[in-house]
């Protein structure tokens, strides 16, 4: 509020008034106030009516003819709106803890913070063991926790943990009153812990033949999980009955597949007979293939 010169005028009183069962913070469609040494007078917050629309808040003064008036809009109500903000698209070893909580906002239709809402956050199954289904729990080995949203509509989820299952799942944030959100996850297996030889441990060829299997192994972590991108390195004697890998090498290096598994080249018998063993070893851990050069028949 001016005087007539355009001078601020502190200490007058101001009436505010609002219409459409729109209501001040506090209660009540009137509310006076009074001029500050910058001859601004401010209002209580307002709270929204009930019912959607354009509407009109007035400002009078005493002495002063003319009154301020406000266009305002009561948004139609609309169901809140659930969004992730952090946790999707992450990673742990199993057994291990995931690095972030899951995180959620609500929304309401006008696109501002819903504090106190309740969210419930759910997991993939809380079980573990080779053979049960990757997934992960809360503090206390349970699936399902709830949550409040705080002053910037943000509800957090309690630590998860990652079951001993690798494997991805699922996890859901569900808003009571509507609205659901899924976050993506995955267990990793843990370090090689066993290499186990396939069917081709105990076989024979004549000398000077190649085997009839490939030599292959399978890396596991501890939980049984099985370990891909790890190097495995097959072994043949340097002397004696031994054998060779396609290109003459004793030696090969192959990495193991998604399904853990590493399969070695071709390996040629050599002219001696007699059994020897070819060892694949991985991460300081190896498994042993018995094989036997049988002799040629006359």
């Amino acid at each position: 509020m001016v005087d007539s010169t355009g001078k601020p005028v502190a200490g007058t009183g101001v009436s505010f008034s609002l219409g459409s069962g729109a209501s001040f913070d506090g209660g009540g469609p009137q509310v006076a106030a009074t001029t500050d040494a910058s001859g601004i007078a401010t209002s209580p917050s307002i709270v929204a009516g009930q019912v959607a629309g354009t509407f009109t808040a007035v400002a009078t003064a005493t002495g002063v003819t003319a009154p301020a008036r406000f266009a305002l809009d009561d948004l139609a109500a609309g169901p809140p709106h659930l969004s992730r903000v952090r946790g999707n698209s992450q990673a742990a070893v199993v057994g291990a803890h995931y690095r972030h909580l899951l995180e959620v906002r609500v929304r309401n239709a006008a696109g501002h913070p819903v504090a106190g809402a309740t969210v419930t956050f759910s997991l993939g199954a809380a079980g573990g063991g080779t053979g049960s289904t990757a997934g992960a729990s809360f503090a206390g080995g349970a699936d399902q926790a709830t949550a409040t949203t705080n002053a910037k509509g943000i509800a957090s989820s309690p630590r998860l943990t990652a079951n001993t299952t690798a494997g991805s799942f699922a996890a859901t944030a569900a808003l009571t009153g509507g609205g659901t959100v899924v976050f993506s996850l995955r267990n990793r297996a843990a370090p090689p812990a066993v290499v186990t030889a396939g069917v081709g441990a105990g076989e024979s060829a004549t000398a000077g033949s190649p085997f009839p299997v490939r030599l292959a192994v399978t890396v596991t972590d501890e939980n049984g999980n099985p370990v891909g991108g790890v190097a495995v390195t097959f072994l043949a004697p340097q002397d004696g009955a031994s054998g060779r890998f396609h290109g003459r090498r004793r030696t090969v290096r192959v990495r193991t597949d998604t399904r853990g598994i590493a399969v070695a080249p071709a390996f040629t018998a050599n002219d001696t007979p007699g059994g020897y063993v070819v060892r694949a070893v991985a991460a300081r851990h190896s498994a042993a293939f018995a094989l036997v050069n049988e002799p040629r028949s006359r």
